[in-house]
């Protein structure tokens, strides 16, 4: 019998807990940046749907202004032009997370929504929606069905009439949707009740907006949430930080105090965590070489990179990687 290294297990837990606190979704697949556009829809089984909640499918879509919405590619049955609008046979529920444009559906008259703001799709409720074309917009959505969502519906805790939920800038949101991103993509083993999870936490949070119960944010805050937010979208990206400033409306010495007063941590300081915590889920979870993970995460050379890494955890990448591979050796051996 092969014993576990307590060393390697501590390494191991201390992976895990740094990987749950917050670059869980920046995996390869879901860069915004690099990949504007994804969705997914799923086949259902019996069992999925005897858990009472399932997925039918999510992904996100980046417009700029003037782009064709929705795109001309888009699987027919969820395709449809602004003057006919469309019909549901499934939940969904919209964030956007850039951008502003128009909503409108059998119940709820036409009305302008903005970044920060959800809007939720019925069955068998005709709608419709678009981006301005000045501006066009980032979207996040998740579809889903199920006996327990219609219960809710049915106790009055969301209603077809205010479908329009406005949330603000909230990096906990896009974290969500990205955790559903991650698993319909990868798919691993009872993916459909753990995105179901995810759902729950979405409506949760929709849930406590409109009884009123969310503590509300200061104007301030609200542009450091955007400003986290824009720097959590680009963080494989070198982000220029005075630009960030400009484009959420701050001067950039104000900017930088007051991200460092509500987060603890600079704009830079918070874009590098993000960066080493992805390097941390690349060395752990891929076989690139180091000198492609610094590129692919904008550091100057590799050098530097290797410089950073060991400051901030204590282990050079080689180490950290390593650790990592011994220990799933060990759970290979231990199977």
């Amino acid at each position: 019998m092969v014993l576990f290294n307590l060393d390697i297990i501590c390494f191991y837990k201390l992976i895990c807990f740094n990987l749950a606190k917050i670059h869980i979704f920046y995996g390869i697949f879901y860069s915004m940046k690099n990949n504007p556009n994804y969705y997914k829809y799923i086949p259902v089984s019996t069992s999925d749907q005897e858990w009472g909640l399932w997925a039918t499918g999510g992904g996100y879509f980046s417009y700029e202004a003037g782009d064709h919405y929705p795109p001309i590619d888009h699987p027919a049955p969820y395709n449809f032009n602004w003057e006919q609008g469309r019909v549901f046979e499934d939940y969904q529920l919209i964030y956007l997370s850039r951008g502003g444009g128009y909503f409108e559906s059998s119940s709820c008259p036409l009305k302008k929504v903005n970044e920060g703001t959800f809007f939720m799709l019925f069955p068998h409720e005709w709608h419709r929606y678009k981006p301005l074309k000045e501006t066009g917009w980032d979207e996040l959505f998740v579809g889903f069905q199920g006996e327990y969502i219609d219960n809710l519906m049915s106790k009055s805790f969301f209603k077809k009439e205010n479908p329009v939920i406005q949330a603000g800038f909230d990096d906990d949101i896009v974290k969500t949707y990205h955790n559903i991103f991650n698993m319909l993509n990868k798919e691993p083993s009872g993916y459909q009740q753990r995105v179901a999870a995810e759902i729950m936490v979405l409506l949760a949070r929709i849930s406590s907006l409109i009884k009123g119960k969310s503590t509300g944010s200061s104007y301030v805050e609200e542009k450091i949430k955007k400003a986290k937010m824009l720097i959590i979208q680009n963080c494989e990206q070198d982000v220029d930080l005075e630009e960030l400033s400009n484009e959420i409306g701050m001067g950039y010495e104000h900017f930088r105090r007051s991200f460092k007063k509500i987060t603890g941590l600079s704009p830079y300081q918070y874009h590098l965590e993000l960066k080493i915590s992805r390097a941390k889920e690349m060395l752990w979870q891929t076989n690139l070489s180091i000198k492609l993970i610094s590129s692919q995460l904008s550091f100057e050379n590799q050098y530097y990179f290797s410089r950073i890494f060991k400051k901030k955890t204590g282990y050079t990448p080689s180490e950290y990687k390593a650790r990592s591979t011994s220990f799933q050796y060990d759970q290979d051996v231990l199977k």
